[in-house]
């Protein structure tokens, strides 16, 4: 992705959500495979959880603006797999003190090492058998 298109979504959201800290575009558009078809992923987040009337209120009024289709998520109420995934591979832009957007981060990669330590048995056997169904 263009930074100059980065930074303008970016810009575009945070006029809309002051508080939040951070903003993650990701999927297709972060990775450079999307089609013109493709909408854009954007996670943002903040000090708290924001509201899912927010969130689309956001979104439509971004999309409007950008002229493109966007699916906004609250990270912090996205499961944990999600979460990962999201910061792993998006591309991020800081509207916060470093120290806050790395540790709610650096709480997300414990969750997620946690997450597949509780869940190893379950995939090593699904693995073994080549299915998820018993049988």
């Amino acid at each position: 992705m263009d930074p100059s298109r980065l930074t303008q979504i970016a810009q575009t959201i945070h006029n809309q959500l002051p508080d939040i800290w951070s903003i993650y575009v990701y999927g297709s558009q972060a990775s450079n495979k999307a089609l013109p078809e493709s909408d854009l992923d954007v996670a943002v987040l903040g000090p708290e959880k924001i509201s899912c009337l927010k969130l689309s209120e956001t979104a439509q009024s971004t999309g409007i603006s950008l002229q493109t289709q966007i699916d906004l998520v609250d990270l912090r109420s996205v499961p944990t797999d999600l979460q990962a995934q999201i910061v792993f591979k998006g591309k991020r832009t800081l509207f916060a003190e470093f120290n806050q957007v790395e540790t709610y981060e650096d709480f997300i990669f414990s969750s997620y090492a946690r997450l597949n330590e509780e869940r190893r048995f379950i995939l090593t056997d699904i693995q073994q058998r080549g299915s998820i169904y018993a049988g």
